[in-house]
C-alpha cells in the first residue's frame, strides 16, 4: 500500500508540473505529504484496533467543503471574462453574455493538485467556447481542497459534487432542464462529477464523461461511492492510465480505452512519469474532440481482458465531445503520439 501511494505522489507530481507549469514541483508536493511514515499512519491501528492519530485527522470532520468551492460562468464573447456564479443568486443569469436560457449547460470539474484556471482547463473552456453553439459553460472549482492531501481530497470529493447538484437543481429551478447538463471531470474531478450527477434531485441529468477516473481512494467503496453508469442517462469514461493510476474496469454506459486504455500512451516515453503523462492524456484527447473536424473513431469490442478491449469491429463510434448515447459498450480506439492525436481530422 506504502509503494503504491509512493508511486502516486510521484506521478501526481508530475501532473502538477503538467498542469502548473512549474508552479508546484514534485519536491514540494512530497513534502505536502510530509514522509512515508505519515502515510503509513494513515492505515495503521494501535494493538488495541483504534486508529492512530495524525496531525491531519481533524480536517476529516470539520471542513466547511462549501467554503472550498466556486462556481465560474464564462462570457461567450469574451472567454477570458467569466463571473461566480453563486447558489441562489439568479443576478448572473439576467446577463445575456453569460447565460442563455434553453442552451446546453457544460461544466468542467480539474484533477488533483489543479485549479480551474490551470492550461489545461483553460482548453477545454476555450474549445467548448470556440464551438460557438450557444453553450452555457462553467467551472467547477475546488482548487483550495485539492491542494490539500490527497486522502483528505478524495474523502471530501463526495461532499464537493453534491455542491455541484445543488447549483444544477438551482439552475433547473429557473428554467433549465435535466436534458440541458453535461458535466466532465478529470482524474478525481471525474468521480466528483458522478457525485453530481448522482445527487441531483431535479432528475438524472443527460450526461457525465470521466476523464480516467483514479483507483486510489475508491477501490472498495461500491458503484455509488465514485463514478458509475447510474450518475446520468449517458456516462462515458476515457481510460488512459489504467490498472495502475485508474480504473479499467467497464462501469460506464460507454468505455473508451484509447490505444488499450494503458501506460504509457504514445508520446508519453517510459518510466513512472509516463503515468502522469498517460493519466492527462484522457483530457487531451476530450478536449480536441471537441474541436470541429477533430474525431476520434473507435471500434467496438466484445470483450474486455486484463490487456485491454479484444475482438473489435468498426461501427462507427465516435470518442470524446460527439460520442452517441446510442452506442455503448466497450470500444478501442488508435490515436497519435502528438496534437493531433484524432484519427481523422479535417479543417472545417
Amino acid at each position: 500500500m506504502i509503494i503504491y501511494i509512493a508511486v502516486f505522489v510521484y506521478f501526481t507530481g508530475f501532473i502538477s508540473n503538467a498542469l502548473s507549469q512549474g508552479e508546484y514541483s514534485e519536491l514540494e508536493l512530497m513534502k505536502s505529504y510530509h514522509d512515508y511514515e505519515l502515510l503509513e499512519s494513515f492505515y495503521n491501528y494501535d494493538k488495541n484496533g483504534v486508529p492512530v492519530n495524525y496531525p491531519f485527522q481533524l480536517e476529516f470532520s470539520f471542513l466547511d467543503v462549501k467554503n472550498y468551492v466556486r462556481f465560474y460562468l464564462y462570457n461567450k464573447n469574451d472567454h477570458n471574462d467569466r463571473i461566480e456564479l453563486k447558489i441562489n443568486d439568479t443576478s448572473p443569469l439576467r446577463l445575456p453574455q453569460y447565460w442563455k436560457p434553453g442552451a446546453p449547460v457544460k461544466i468542467f470539474i480539474h484533477g488533483y493538485v489543479g485549479n480551474s484556471t490551470v492550461p489545461q482547463m483553460e482548453m477545454l473552456k476555450n474549445k467548448l467556447l470556440e464551438r460557438n453553439e450557444g453553450l452555457n459553460v462553467i467551472a467547477l472549482d475546488y482548487g483550495p481542497l485539492a491542494h490539500k492531501l490527497y486522502p483528505i481530497a478524495a474523502h471530501y470529493s463526495e461532499d464537493v459534487g453534491k455542491i455541484g447538484s445543488q447549483l444544477i437543481d438551482f439552475l433547473i429551478e429557473n428554467g433549465a432542464k435535466t436534458t440541458d447538463f453535461h458535466v466532465i471531470g478529470l482524474s478525481l474531478g471525474a468521480h466528483i462529477a458522478g457525485f453530481v450527477g448522482y445527487n441531483v434531485k431535479s432528475g438524472k441529468i443527460a450526461r457525465v464523461t470521466a476523464l480516467d477516473a483514479p483507483t486510489i481512494g475508491f477501490i472498495i467503496v461500491g458503484k455509488h461511492g465514485r463514478v458509475d453508469k447510474d450518475d446520468a442517462e449517458f456516462v462515458d469514461c476515457i481510460h488512459t492510465c489504467s490498472g495502475t493510476a485508474s480504473f479499467m474496469e467497464h462501469m460506464c454506459h460507454a468505455d473508451f480505452y484509447p490505444n488499450g486504455g494503458k501506460s504509457p500512451q504514445p508520446g508519453c516515453g517510459t518510466g513512472v512519469t509516463a503515468m502522469g503523462c498517460s493519466h492527462v492524456r484522457s483530457q487531451d484527447y476530450f478536449t480536441e474532440s471537441a474541436e470541429k473536424g477533430h474525431l476520434f473513431y473507435a471500434l467496438t469490442c466484445q470483450e474486455l481482458t486484463k490487456d485491454g478491449p479484444n475482438d473489435c469491429v468498426d461501427e462507427g463510434a465516435l470518442m470524446g465531445y460527439p460520442a452517441d448515447q446510442k452506442l455503448q459498450g466497450i470500444f478501442y480506439v488508435e490515436t497519435g503520439s502528438k496534437y493531433p492525436f484524432s484519427n481523422t481530422h479535417t479543417t472545417v
